[in-house]
């Protein structure tokens, strides 16, 4: 729960694997971020003024990097942490 919104919920949803088993995914459903992933902050920031560009990217790398290593403090994995796998709401 830490590493999310405070409006979200989980469960978990079938799949069926290679062999055709049945197994079990983790899966959280969160409020929407309205600014979408890393990606699309990125592209929202084409022909900034540079000041603002390196405050915002320092600012959002920033925030991942802290994710990373809270993350890794906890003990915990994430099998795809990807740049498109962070989604950002309000510059959060």
């Amino acid at each position: 729960a830490q590493y999310l919104s405070n409006d979200y919920i989980s469960m978990m949803v079938p799949y069926q694997d290679e062999e055709g088993q049945t197994g079990y995914r983790l899966t959280v459903i969160s409020e929407f971020a309205q600014q979408g992933g890393l990606e699309r902050v990125a592209e929202s920031l084409e022909g900034c003024d540079q000041e603002i560009l390196v405050e915002s990217v320092q600012n959002y790398l920033g925030q991942v990097n802290q994710f990373c290593l809270q993350l890794i403090k906890d003990g915990l994995y994430h099998p795809d942490i990807k740049l498109t796998n962070f989604l950002f709401n309000r510059g959060k």
